[in-house]
């Protein structure tokens, strides 16, 4: 069953991180549905297609290209960057750090 492309959250520039509400039920609303495993942390075969899904329908609906090489590359990148302690695994607070990055 295929699932439908996450949808990004909507930010504004004078939210201060600590304070971007729309981030953190963003990841409250979709990491249980990436965490396939259910295990608390998304490991890079749940994290990069669920990462990949979100890129491309943000190009999708800015008008962009979606050149799935670039996409593949963002994901991998993305989960490194993610994974702030290094464990090959990115905790639900580590991805809320990562998207209001």
């Amino acid at each position: 069953m295929t699932q439908p492309a996450p949808q990004a959250p909507a930010q504004t520039a004078e939210a201060p991180a600590e304070g971007k509400p729309q981030v953190v039920a963003f990841v409250d609303q979709q990491f249980p549905q990436a965490d396939a495993d259910g295990d608390g942390s998304l490991s890079p075969t749940e994290f990069e297609p669920w990462i990949k899904a979100l890129k491309t329908a943000e190009l999708q609906s800015s008008g962009g290209t979606v050149d799935e090489a670039e996409v593949t590359t963002y994901a991998s990148n993305a989960f490194a960057t993610a994974d702030a302690d290094g464990n090959k695994l990115v905790s639900k607070d580590e991805l809320t750090q990562f998207l209001q990055g």
